[in-house]
């Protein structure tokens, strides 16, 4: 049996994509989206071997340590006028913000865990990952404190080259 639990998040963004061609040749320019995040990682027991309240909290966490702190000025929601920040991504597609987030997961709650996340773009279309386990838990209460170590102090990953970003899958 596998367990997993499930959150969900949204961040509002500007993102680009140089190199479209005609006929979506306007997705070149920076453009603003509401990103959706969703997550799935697997748990060894069903008593909170990690809360969902902070892995949505340390998933916004990566998503504005990946962008690198690129918090544009406050914008206005057209449909409630309610202010929000936009985060720039730069040239990152919803396919290396989901890659970079599995890999982070994983890189900080333990590679025994099943992941897979998936970004949209105003809740409509996106791209997932999915992480496989690489190994077994065979003890529970082992594997219980470290993660709990893992969850009170998170890794900080490593910021994604130029060179290691994969190109957009279109």
């Amino acid at each position: 049996m596998r367990k997993t639990i499930h959150t969900h998040g949204e961040v509002w963004g500007l993102h680009r994509w140089p190199n479209a061609k005609r006929p979506v040749d306007f997705l070149s320019a920076s453009h603003a989206h509401r990103f959706t995040i969703e997550a799935e990682v697997e748990v060894h027991h069903s008593d909170r071997d990690l809360e969902f309240i902070l892995l949505g909290r340390f998933l916004e966490l990566q998503l504005r340590r990946f962008s690198g702190q690129h918090v544009m000025a406050p914008a206005h929601n057209r449909w409630s006028g309610a202010a929000h920040e936009l985060i720039d991504f730069g040239d990152a597609s919803c396919e290396t913000m989901a890659e970079f987030l599995a890999t982070t997961i994983q890189g900080t709650f333990g590679q025994q865990r099943y992941v897979k996340v998936t970004v949209r773009e105003d809740g409509l279309n996106g791209a997932s990952v999915e992480l496989p386990a690489l190994f077994r838990v065979v003890d529970d209460s082992q594997q219980t404190e470290a993660t709990r170590r893992a969850a009170a102090e998170p890794a900080t990953p490593a910021p994604l080259s130029a060179t290691a970003v994969p190109a957009r899958g279109y």
